[in-house]
């Protein structure tokens, strides 16, 4: 591959720092799930996968960030076998409107008083936890290297794309010093400019920011959909950071650029583009 890559993009969350570490640490701190839970990475990857099939509810309305914390955590709970759901009436005792209601919030499944102080529990140990996050080293070391070559090249620049809220963002960035490494305004989080991954805007709008066109972009992440498939479609090339040992989707046409299951390689990779 030819050396035209001027614009290098990193992920957040569980790319640039080690998500899994602070989901672990917040369930062993209570003391009847870290006993029942025995695979604690592929608890946490159901933990990711039903924050990611409610996250655009949230950001139209539909749904709580309460609601939507509820919903990953008791899901992941119930994909593990080991929380009762709230018992259901009987249907023919359901009122016309009660059985609608329960139509439309299908995702708000936890109205269960045990199931919300459980979830509130490791809510507050996670956000805890996630203050103390520190930056994967070999990922640290890159940006240093890179901060090295930008004095040399201006034309390299480097950014980040995260979903979330803007304020829960913002606390992960001061927790990982990452504006220490990149620029506020190359800092790009969906909840402050309305627009989320997998929309590929996010990535053309930043791409915009540099003034890089797409195809001399690389973006860094661990969600092949998130991550891969919208950088992609924006015309970006990619790193999959398949840390978690994922599946590519059988049907999809698009593969990475790289795929790397350690972060270890991550800086030769990166620097031979430049």
């Amino acid at each position: 591959m030819s050396k035209t890559i001027k614009g290098i993009i990193f992920d957040l969350d569980d790319t640039l720092y080690d998500q899994l570490l602070p989901f672990k640490l917040s369930i062993n701190k209570i003391q009847f799930l870290s006993e029942k839970i025995i695979n604690m990475e592929e608890a946490f990857k159901q933990f990711r996968y039903h924050s990611d099939q409610v996250f655009e509810k949230t950001v139209n309305g539909e749904m709580s960030i309460t609601a939507m914390h509820n919903y990953r955590f008791i899901k992941m709970l119930l994909d593990q076998g080991i929380v009762i759901k709230k018992e259901e009436k009987e249907e023919k005792e359901e009122k016309e409107e009660e059985k609608e209601k329960k139509e439309k919030e299908e995702y708000f499944i936890i109205d269960n008083d045990d199931n919300k102080k459980l979830t509130n529990e490791f809510q507050l140990n996670y956000l805890k936890e996630l203050k103390q996050i520190k930056l994967i080293n070999e990922f640290e070391q890159l940006l240093l290297k890179l901060n090295e070559i930008q004095k040399e090249n201006q034309d390299v620049k480097i950014g980040i794309i995260t979903n979330g809220p803007t304020e829960h963002q913002l606390e992960k960035f001061k927790s990982l010093k990452v504006f220490k490494y990149i620029k506020p305004e190359y800092s790009i989080i969906s909840g402050s400019i309305g627009i989320e991954k997998p929309n590929p805007e996010i990535f053309k709008y930043l791409a915009n920011k540099f003034e890089i066109p797409c195809d001399q972009c690389i973006y860094i992440g661990d969600s092949f959909s998130n991550d891969i498939i919208s950088s992609s479609n924006a015309g970006m090339k990619s790193v999959w950071f398949n840390h978690r040992n994922r599946k590519i989707p059988i049907n999809s046409t698009i593969k990475p650029t790289f795929e790397i299951n350690s972060p270890s390689e991550i800086i030769n990779i990166i620097l031979n583009l430049l």
